[in-house]
């Protein structure tokens, strides 16, 4: 939660909306500046993020001249200058938003005008969101502009494409149609797999593990296609896949190396089996091998917190991945603190916790939260 209150005002504060407000008078001097100031600013500090980004996107809307053509012309002579670097840091950028939703609350009926728009927009922040209005409502077109944006040479353009067709875009709405069918998404993300950036080949793995929660199957596959035995698929392919990893999916294990293994054995033992809330779960693990040869284990905790019916929700963590030999003993030890945090509450009672290897679930072992 301070996260996004950081981002809210980092950006969409006084002092922004006015830079904005500034650089739109200087293009165009009829701009009503105070009464856009005025619809924008009142009550700023009652609204979250997204609701400051609709206030700044409906006074461009009622504000900025009409038609279409004529206010984003002003729009894109505001624009600050293009992205140098491949990520963008801070939040300053974010003031662009509103304008992006701008292009697609007015722009729909002119296609062109608004895709070339969005184009020079994601150059100096992300379309990712509002370019999925322009998927719903001239799907086809939409997607011809996208296969030609994966060859583009400004990486950020090439990123708009894997974000802006994840079935499951945080921040955002689903694309259903990308849900039931995912092929079109992974005919694009094809194309973008081997990019030379990090920041492209990230969005892609985001990208196929949002659908490998509906079609896991498909994307084991599909993984299984690209490999190319290179470091940076490597990571693609393990990253793309952590979700299927957490949930302990046999074949995403295998494709990364991690066979199922009947040999392994792990001794758990707890420091306490009392913990009081604030402080943390102390563990030890004695993990040996059996078999023949070395091999790679990934290694997870599981624990299972109590919720509010008394029930037990399992949650799993990661905590390392390394090659056993033969007869090799490995010892490690863990502390996982039991604070609240904006995503999960604690319950007081019974809770417990197990290791996961390779998929493996060992012995739960109880302990009691007194909070």
């Amino acid at each position: 939660m301070k996260k996004k209150f950081e981002l809210k005002t980092a950006t969409f504060n006084i002092k922004n909306i006015t830079k904005l407000a500034d650089s739109i008078l200087e293009i165009y001097p009829k701009f009503r500046h105070q009464e856009f100031l005025k619809m924008t600013i009142y009550n700023l500090d009652t609204l979250e993020l997204k609701e400051r980004s609709n206030s700044i996107e409906n006074a461009l809307v009622t504000y900025l001249p009409k038609p279409f053509e004529i206010g984003i012309e002003i729009l894109l002579k505001t624009l600050p200058s293009e992205i140098v670097n491949m990520e963008t840091n801070g939040y300053d950028r974010f003031i662009l938003m509103p304008q992006t939703g701008y292009v697609a609350r007015c722009g729909m009926q002119n296609f062109e005008l608004s895709m070339y728009a969005l184009y020079e927009m994601t150059k100096r922040f992300t379309s990712e969101y509002h370019i999925r209005f322009f998927i719903q409502e001239h799907y086809e077109k939409t997607m011809c502009i996208l296969e030609k944006y994966s060859n583009d040479e400004n990486v950020h353009v090439r990123r708009l494409v894997s974000e802006g067709i994840r079935p499951r875009l945080p921040w955002s709405f689903v694309l259903k149609n990308f849900v039931i069918n995912p092929m079109p998404v992974i005919k694009l993300l094809e194309k973008l797999k081997n990019d030379s950036e990090l920041y492209v080949r990230r969005s892609v793995a985001n990208n196929l593990n949002d659908i490998s929660k509906d079609h896991p199957t498909l994307v084991i596959k599909t993984l299984t296609l690209w490999q190319d035995g290179t470091k940076e698929m490597k990571w693609l392919t393990k990253h793309a896949l952590r979700t299927l990893l957490k949930a302990g999916n046999k074949d995403a294990l295998e494709l990364l190396g991690y066979i199922y293994s009947d040999k392994i054995d792990v001794k758990l033992s707890l420091n306490s089996n009392k913990i009081i809330f604030g402080d943390s779960l102390k563990f030890m693990l004695e993990i040996s091998s059996k078999e023949k040869k070395t091999i790679p284990i990934m290694i997870d905790f599981i624990i299972y917190y109590q919720k509010a019916n008394g029930s037990l929700s399992p949650k799993v963590f990661k905590l390392t991945s390394k090659d056993i030999k033969s007869n090799e003993i490995i010892i490690l030890s863990k502390k996982h603190k039991l604070i609240d945090l904006s995503t999960r509450k604690h319950y007081k009672g019974k809770h417990q916790i197990a290791i996961s290897i390779n998929g493996k679930i060992y012995d739960k072992h109880s302990f009691e939260l007194i909070i």
